[in-house]
């Protein structure tokens, strides 16, 4: 006998009035419950008892800051404390393991929202904002979790798990104050910054730059085979608030290789030698220009021609890397070109002038040519400085569409220590490099809350052995790499969950039988469209970086769909819900901007959603149907049908397993 009594909030509310009601519902439970039953859920007002084997409240994610300032951690559904109203800083504790590092120790020194204010309760995210003991070397380990099973409880009233943890992390370590300011200033203007590993990469370049006296001697240096994501590497690093690189029409981004022209776009510098160089001025002055290829090509990796002294096209700064003479043509504050031959166009070059009339040409460091050239104080270029192009008097003329240019820097002569520099960047060049792409296929994105996650444990998939073990040809892009795609293993936060990427994968294989298909999945359980997926703000910025790092490896065939499950969340606010629409169409619009999909597969939302807690939920429907007419090639999956959890919010196995293969017949 199986015995389900469901009584909502505002029902029970009525029923504690009511003295002789909540008599006959207590003798009425004792009855029902005195007979023998199998798998009962209970549910009484908005908690379920124990014997819900399903979804159960967690911990889906952190981000940490990169400057060990906080941890962002994602609760899912959300997060109250255990009697209600806001969570304190003694309802989480943080583990620290020092694990050989020089940080002696973290701790927690205050939780707050993301905006630095203070917590409501039903918070999805709360920022725990911390304080290290010593200077940290990345070595460091720690873990945010409750402090105890029930100190943090979801708006169902259901107790977080003292197991249910951030997962053992290890922080960043302490970067040079000169690239701090660099990550500080992106991280204020919402642009992604580099991955961990990327950014301890970086560090070494900044520490050898300020260590060998080369820092004080630029005048500008764009790190551009940085370049995921891209905005962070248009950042002039020795000013980031001034000179951005800027793209003019559209450009090539080889990822960690660096910019060129695709024929019709270029870079813009921002920045003009007469006006705004310093060391640059001096005789003694020095280009540094890095590029990944050995090609031949005409036209200029960089330059400017300009007006000096009121005559036209004497103000020379240019290099073009390698002709079809096999010459690196290149000027220098100067009137006219010189074309030495090159042993190639690949590595470091610098063009170094050491005094009005002497110059010398260096690739990695080892000098290829000296020279004179006619040149005064007064011959400076007026014009702004082109990347994969040339500004000749205003007019931009061929462009580089063969050389990936990896860093540009502009600065004083550094004879005495150019050996070491050219060596340091170098080294950073060669560090930042990505092999050329080992995989080669079909590529998905998908994107959303915990119901695109996973919240069904694969224990209860039932009539679909197919759907387990490792599903051949399927990687997802996972802990930093493409992992074959095994339902419970990986492409869920929680292990032992899945969630619709399984079915949606094993379809598009049955759909492709031949080649390899990738699938990038960035999906948190509570997060909100208006406040967190929006371009510019945390998710947004975490699924964008995740897409790039994985392209880093593979060479796309096919760019097949966009996949998005999203929306509860924002049901639970009238200000996100009445916004929703236009929300959903700029995060769309921008995902298709900055991708190679161009259609987009979206979950509509269940009609079961406890009203009580998602009492906007009509209004974020509407606005999913009425983008389904207002987004092109937008197509709305239906989800009412489908089997849910007991806490009527996530699908049962069953529903993933269908809601997955309609993801994949949409399109």
């Amino acid at each position: 006998m199986a015995i389900l009594i469901k009584i909502g909030i505002d029902e029970w509310q009525l029923v504690q009035k009511h003295t002789v009601m909540k008599k006959f519902l207590i003798l009425f439970l004792s009855v029902a419950l005195s007979f023998s039953v199998d798998a009962q859920l209970v549910r009484i007002g908005t908690h379920a008892s124990a014997q819900n084997k399903g979804y159960f409240p967690a911990i889906s994610g952190y981000s940490h800051d990169p400057l060990n300032r906080f941890v962002d951690v994602f609760f899912d559904p959300n997060a109250y404390h255990s009697s209600g109203g806001a969570v304190v800083a003694s309802d989480l504790q943080l583990n620290f393991v020092q694990n050989g590092g020089t940080a002696t120790n973290v701790v927690i020194a205050s939780v707050t929202t993301t905006a630095g204010g203070a917590l409501s309760g039903g918070e999805n995210v709360i920022r725990v904002n911390i304080t290290v003991t010593g200077t940290p070397d990345g070595l460091e380990l720690i873990q945010v979790r409750p402090s105890a099973t029930g100190s943090i409880k979801d708006s169902f009233n259901r107790p977080i798990g003292a197991d249910k943890t951030t997962g053992e992390y290890a922080i960043d370590p302490t970067y040079t104050t000169e690239h701090q300011v660099v990550l500080l200033y992106a991280l204020n203007n919402s642009i992604i910054v580099p991955t961990r590993a990327q950014r301890i990469v970086n560090n070494t370049l900044y520490a050898s730059l300020v260590s060998t006296g080369a820092w004080a001697e630029f005048d500008v240096a764009w790190t551009t085979a940085s370049n995921v994501p891209k905005e962070y590497a248009y950042l002039n690093i020795k000013d980031p608030t001034v000179h951005p690189l800027q793209v003019v029409t559209s450009i090539t981004s080889t990822n960690y290789s660096g910019f060129k022209s695709d024929n019709t776009g270029y870079l813009k510098t921002n920045w003009t030698p007469a006006t705004h160089g310093v060391k640059y001025l001096q005789d003694d002055a020095s280009v540094w220009i890095l590029s990944r290829e050995d090609t031949q090509d005409v036209d200029p990796a960089m330059g400017a021609r300009g007006n000096a002294g009121g005559t036209a096209f004497t103000g020379n700064t240019r290099v073009v890397l390698r002709n079809t003479s096999n010459q690196i043509q290149c000027a220098i504050n100067c009137t006219s070109n010189s074309a030495p031959s090159t042993p190639g166009s690949d590595g470091l070059h610098v063009v170094s002038r050491e005094s009005a009339s002497f110059f010398r040409i260096y690739r990695n460091g080892t000098q290829n040519a000296a020279g004179a050239q006619f040149q005064t104080s007064t011959i400076r270029s007026d014009q702004e400085i082109m990347l994969c192009s040339e500004n000749s008097n205003g007019t931009i003329g061929g462009k580089d569409n063969t050389h990936n240019i990896g860093f540009l820097g502009f600065g004083s002569g550094m004879q005495d220590i150019l050996s070491s520099v050219s060596s340091a960047i170098n080294t950073w060049a060669t560090a930042t490099y990505r092999p050329t792409p080992t995989y080669t296929g079909r590529l998905y994105l998908l994107a959303g809350q915990s119901n695109m996650d996973g919240a069904a444990q694969v224990s209860t998939i039932t009539g679909h052995p197919e759907l387990l073990g490792v599903l051949p040809r399927c990687y997802v892009w996972w802990d930093n790499e493409w992992q074959p795609l095994e339902a419970g293993v990986n492409g869920s936060n929680i292990p032992g969950n899945f969630g619709p990427l399984i079915s949606l994968a094993y379809d598009e294989s049955i759909k492709h039988p031949t080649g390899d298909l990738f699938f990038v999945i960035h999906a948190l359980g509570g997060t909100r469209l208006d406040t967190q997926w929006q371009p510019g703000q945390t998710q947004y910025n975490a699924l964008l970086a995740k897409y790039n790092d994985a392209l880093a490896s593979l060479t796309v065939t096919s760019y097949e769909a966009f996949f998005w499950g999203q929306g509860e969340a924002d049901a639970s606010f009238s200000s996100a819900a009445t916004a929703y629409q236009t929300n959903e169409q700029t995060f769309i619009a921008s995902i298709v901007a900055n991708t190679g999909f161009t259609k987009s597969i979206v979950m509509q939302l269940h009609n079961s959603l406890p009203i009580g807690t998602y009492p906007y939920f009509a209004t974020v429907q509407t606005a999913k149907t009425n983008n389904d007419t207002a987004i092109s090639n937008y197509t709305l999956i239906t989800t009412s049908d489908l089997g849910l959890q007991g806490d009527n919010v996530h699908f049962s196995a069953a529903g993933y397993i269908t809601l997955g293969q309609r993801y994949s017949a949409a399109f």
